[in-house]
């Protein structure tokens, strides 16, 4: 999306969500960082992003709250956190200071404690438009899914019961980190990110993934949070699985090339609740 196209989509966004989202406080944990605009801007506009996937990680700015018992939330950069009825198990909780908004009405669910939905003023109904953006309408209140921080971004696989965490995702630094910096830095040195081409000697294919749904917590055997992909393991690294990709390196003369391989995936065992 070029700048300009950016700064016309802003007009969708109230003016005090952007101020009042500054006032977070600082997080050092976190391995990402976006300006306060840009986050309410893929919030309430998603843009160019399609809804399988969604690119966007934890900043240190932008709709958030924390709850009594410390965990933070932030805002679930898909378009199906928008809902204009709480859904099934979720129960009012309490109010709370979340996405620019003071004393919003805030619900809960014990089976799923790593979402919380608020019932605020949003810009849209989730829909999208054929190009995969989301469609601004006037504001109205709706309830918003917030995501424990642990889990936004996080891409995640289950094999026989355990999980497994993207590279690309993990955060290894910090305060409270998902894993050691030790363990990353040593798969990172071993398998690199991402394996362009075949598998290494001794993975060989597993199966297929089932999408267990945008910001879950995959329970089911072979199932991911990110979407339906081939799994590869080998028996003699139980900590690694490798789940396929693909992407797309622009050339100047053509109209790019599609690089087929695999993303690395550790074992992950931060608790999520």
């Amino acid at each position: 999306m070029k700048g300009e196209e950016f700064l016309e989509k802003l007009e969708f966004i109230d003016p005090e969500l952007i101020e009042k989202a500054e006032e977070k406080p600082k997080n050092k944990n976190l391995k990402w960082i976006f300006s306060a605009a840009a986050i309410i801007f893929l919030v309430f506009m998603i843009p160019v992003f399609t809804p399988e996937k969604a690119p966007v990680e934890p900043g240190d700015s932008g709709p958030w709250f924390t709850l009594s018992d410390g965990r933070e939330f932030f805002v679930s950069p898909y378009a199906d956190a928008i809902s204009n009825e709480l859904p099934e198990g979720f129960e009012y909780s309490g109010e709370t200071n979340a996405g620019g908004y003071e004393n919003v009405p805030f619900y809960t669910n014990p089976d799923i404690p790593e979402w919380v939905y608020v019932y605020q003023t949003v810009y849209s109904n989730g829909e999208l438009d054929s190009f995969g953006t989301l469609i601004p309408t006037e504001p109205h209140k709706a309830y918003l899914r917030y995501v424990d921080i642990r889990i936004r971004g996080a891409q995640l696989v289950n094999i026989d019961g355990e999980h497994f965490i993207s590279m690309w995702s993990v955060r290894p630094y910090g305060e409270e980190p998902d894993v050691t910096a030790e363990y990353y830095d040593y798969i990172e040195a071993t398998y690199g990110i991402r394996i362009e081409g075949e598998p290494p000697e001794g993975f060989s294919f597993l199966g297929k993934t089932e999408f267990s749904g945008h910001d879950t917590v995959p329970k089911e055997n072979l199932h991911s949070n990110y979407g339906v992909f081939d799994v590869y393991a080998n028996p003699a690294v139980p900590e690694v699985i490798l789940v396929s990709t693909q992407w797309h390196t622009a050339e100047s003369d053509k109209n790019g090339t599609i690089n087929k391989g695999f993303d690395v995936y550790i074992k992950y065992d931060c608790p999520f609740g």
